[in-house]
């Protein structure tokens, strides 16, 4: 497995100015080896997980849904799942709350690395911010315009926000 500077450190030598980045139906899923002599491949949630941290740093921007211009939280998780799951999900956090309202769960003894989890930072919206939880109570998001893609604790601020997870079984 590389490391995140080192994985995208190859999608700089990859990518030139000319090339177009966004999610879609056509965008391709990447594949995953463990380097341990094995030729096994991580399982899905081990996958997110990589691709998800491979684009920390990368900045927020409302709207963005690409690395090379930035994400907003929705565009993120959405590039992320296409690239590492194959799915194409929803765009928007309205449309992830009308598509996966059912599946929610609030019972964080039950979230497993690679589930999205959904907050509600707007008082007009159910929820109005979306991340991919990594385990131990931390989860990876594009945060606002002031931040880049980062990884923080369900505490305080996330914590009192929280609104629940859908399971990647159910996306």
């Amino acid at each position: 497995i590389v490391s995140s500077e080192q994985y995208n450190e190859l999608l700089k030598s990859i990518i030139n100015e000319k090339t177009e980045l966004k999610a879609s139906e056509e965008t391709k899923k990447n594949t995953y080896f463990i380097d341990d002599q094995s030729n096994s491949k991580p399982n899905l949630r081990n996958i997110i997980e990589i691709e998800s941290k491979s684009y920390l740093g990368i900045p927020y921007v409302w709207g963005g849904s690409t690395p090379e211009i930035g994400f907003d939280c929705s565009g993120f998780v959405r590039w992320v799942y296409k690239k590492s799951t194959g799915k194409l999900i929803v765009r928007t956090t309205k449309e992830h709350y009308n598509k996966y309202k059912n599946h929610l769960s609030n019972e964080i003894n039950n979230f497993e690395k690679g589930d999205l989890i959904y907050f509600k930072t707007l008082p007009d919206r159910m929820i109005s911010h979306v991340g991919i939880y990594l385990g131990n109570r931390k989860f990876i998001h594009a945060p606002n315009e002031r931040e880049s893609i980062k990884i923080d604790s369900i505490s305080n601020y996330w914590e009192k926000n929280l609104v629940g997870l859908v399971s990647v079984n159910n996306i």
